[in-house]
């Protein structure tokens, strides 16, 4: 019970991270995240509708996927994160009314500290056995039956919605949307993995 309890309290700190990162830095800003949160982003500007429901909507196909793929306990931590994360939008989203938590805060450093920031919550959500987004549900279940790892297949579905939102913002907002993932990315790593890495090498030879 404690274990469980420890898990659901990072995935909430961890989710809630993440919708600050979004709404306080990257939609005032015009500069989305990848995956399904990026499209969620796409949309809602398009429509005008609340960022929230595209968030749970378009995850749900996703999360019967990994019912049918993925352990029971994953997927419930997954949809309980997806719930928080949607939720934290939604609050902050109206306490910021679409303005930076920063004024004037240029678009570089929006896209480095807004990096930071979702990768330290996303990491959060990963580490405690959980995820956020429907995409990486979708590449770990075509990695069986395409011939891409799980990684190349998340960054082909990233191109294309950093591509989109170039038309649909523009060129220089979607190249900070690549510079915001690689941070995040890479901070996630740090989040899950530790300051410490290490690597190693088998060599098999006579």
């Amino acid at each position: 019970m404690k274990t469980y309890l420890k898990d659901y309290f990072f995935l909430t700190i961890g989710a809630l991270i993440y919708a600050f990162a979004i709404e306080g830095f990257l939609i005032p800003s015009k500069i989305i995240d990848g995956g399904v949160t990026g499209i969620s982003m796409i949309l809602s500007t398009i429509t005008s509708q609340p960022l929230g429901i595209f968030i749970v909507c378009i995850n749900l196909p996703f999360i019967i996927l990994a019912l049918q793929k993925l352990g029971k306990r994953f997927v419930f931590s997954t949809f309980y994160s997806i719930l928080i994360f949607a939720a934290g939008v939604t609050f902050f989203g109206k306490m910021f009314h679409g303005h930076c938590i920063i004024d004037n805060l240029e678009l570089f450093l929006v896209a480095i500290f807004g990096g930071l920031i979702l990768g330290a919550g996303v990491g959060l959500i990963i580490r405690n056995g959980a995820s956020v987004d429907g995409t990486e549900i979708l590449a770990i279940y075509s990695t069986k039956k395409i011939p891409f790892s799980v990684g190349e297949i998340i960054m082909f579905i990233n191109l294309f919605i950093f591509t989109v939102a170039g038309f649909i913002y523009d060129w220089q907002h979607a190249l900070y949307s690549i510079v915001t993932y690689f941070v995040a990315y890479k901070t996630m790593d740090i989040v899950i993995e530790g300051l410490n890495e290490s690597k190693s090498v088998f060599v098999i030879t006579d």
